[in-house]
């Protein structure tokens, strides 16, 4: 019995050894199962951040991408500003030039206008001086025509007072040819006289009005001179010294 209940607990510590293995080999699996569990779990944890760190590239790159196109679309504006502004720059240029041009042709016309003005103003002054040299020969000719008319009227009063003379003489003659002198009285003669004086005095005035000064001195010897002086705008000191 004793035998019995050793063998069967020998049986029972080798079913317990047995056991005791199967546990230890079921405790290693465990820990081994366990063990690639944890490597799972890591590889798992892992997976995960690579995914993630995958989904936080891709967002980055959608991100990149669409401050790309930002970027994109801010150069394109900017090369279409550029672009009008470069077009306004070719305008303004362009109606500079046509200003500039405008205003070289305003400086030609002003130029023109002042070379003009300038010729006018020669000519006015060629013209003056011409007219003061005509005053100048005028003048001197109108003094000719006062002094040769005073010599005339001096000649003509000259001529009439001797004619008066030669008249009164040449009646006083006649009275005493045809009248008695102690019949026809000192009355008579003067009376006689004083008809002879209006006759000489008449015909003296109208020798002198037939012929006016300007025609005088046309027929007088200083004709061709004072043609020559309004011919050739002769000045007045010319003329003198000319005339002497």
């Amino acid at each position: 019995a004793a035998k019995e209940w050793t063998a069967d607990a020998n049986a029972k510590v080798a079913d317990a050894k047995q056991c005791s293995t199967d546990e230890q080999a079921t405790l290693a699996d465990a820990k081994q199962a366990l063990t690639n569990a944890q490597d799972a779990l890591v590889k798992a944890q892992d997976m995960t951040a690579l995914n993630k760190a995958v989904d936080d590239a891709k967002q980055a790159v959608v991100d990149a991408q669409a401050k790309l196109d930002a970027e994109k679309t801010a150069l394109s504006n900017a090369q279409g500003v550029h672009a009008d502004a470069i077009a306004k720059l070719n305008d303004a240029k362009a109606k500079l030039a046509e200003l500039q041009s405008a205003l070289d042709d305003a400086k030609q016309v002003l130029t023109d206008k002042k070379a003009t003005l300038a010729e006018k103003q020669d000519a006015l002054k060629n013209a003056q001086d011409k007219l003061a040299k005509a005053q100048q020969i005028v003048n001197a000719i109108e003094a000719e025509i006062a002094r040769q008319k005073a010599e005339d009227e001096a000649k003509s009063k000259a001529k009439a007072e001797v004619a008066k003379q030669k008249a009164g003489r040449e009646a006083k003659a006649q009275i005493a040819k045809t009248v008695p002198a102690h019949v026809a009285g000192k009355s008579v003669v003067d009376k006689v006289v004083t008809v002879a004086d209006k006759t000489v005095r008449a015909n003296v005035a109208n020798d002198v009005t037939t012929k006016p000064a300007r025609q005088q001195i046309v027929n007088s010897p200083a004709d061709a001179l004072l043609r020559t002086a309004l011919e050739t705008n002769m000045t007045r000191s010319e003329y003198l010294a000319a005339k002497k």
